[in-house]
């Protein structure tokens, strides 16, 4: 979604439950009102490093009453230089089942939009929900900007020691996407590309067993250890 440009401000619970997806915060917005974003599930919201508020309550729902007070919609936020436009970095504001993650990420924002990513990447060994850590592993791995190497080495053995299952929900999602990156980690051996392929293709996820069969192609062509994201 495209807002204009001269925008300046965005309301109090202004989006809330819209489902949209993707928005880029135009560069004149200087406010914007809790639970602007909220039960907007998985959506994406650009921002420039000089963004002025606290972007860990875009997504927050700040009621009083019988609703639910400082509840957090899963979103992810990009971050981009203020000069260049250039992302700088993507933080998962996802919530975990002990709250541990959200208060660590909520917390690691500092003056504007400028966030701490060392604290996230520290955490993640304390994140009790599997579908948090997943998503968080691929969205540091997808988009490295500020990742260290000891860091990605852990959100990668995450990935590696549960490759079969999250290819598997995503084929659940039809993320393309997801199983092309994950393919280009690397493949285990050729009978758990097998039981994938046997597995979409039981979904019926027509793209996604076409990635994972090329995958089985090239994995006969050149060999395990000669596979590379570049052949997905």
């Amino acid at each position: 979604m495209l807002l204009p440009e001269s925008l300046s401000s965005i309301g109090f619970q202004a989006f809330r439950g819209t489902g949209i997806k993707r928005i880029v915060i135009p560069s004149g917005v200087t406010d914007i009102g809790k639970g602007a974003f909220s039960d907007c599930l998985g959506i994406e919201l650009t921002l420039r490093e000089d963004y002025p508020r606290d972007p860990s309550l875009i997504c927050v729902i700040f009621a009083t009453g019988i609703e639910s007070v400082d509840h957090v919609t899963d979103h992810i936020i990009t971050v981009t230089d203020p000069e260049t436009g250039e992302e700088k970095y993507s933080v998962p504001m996802f919530n975990d089942k002990s709250d541990a993650f959200m208060k660590v990420i909520t917390g690691s924002w500092g003056p504007g939009a400028v966030f701490d990513t060392v604290k996230l990447d520290r955490v993640f060994g304390e994140i009790q929900s599997f579908d948090v850590k997943k998503r968080t592993a691929l969205c540091r791995l997808m988009r490295p900007a500020g990742l260290g190497e000891e860091a990605a080495l852990r959100y990668r053995s995450f990935l590696d020691k549960n490759f079969e299952r999250v290819i598997r929900e995503a084929a659940d999602g039809d993320d393309t996407d997801v199983i092309s990156f994950m393919l280009g980690l690397g493949i285990p051996d050729k009978e758990t590309l097998e039981r994938l392929i046997l597995y979409a293709s039981g979904r019926r996820r027509t793209d996604c067993c076409a990635l994972l069969m090329e995958a089985a192609r090239q994995y006969d062509m050149k060999g395990q250890d000669e596979m590379s994201l570049d052949d997905f």
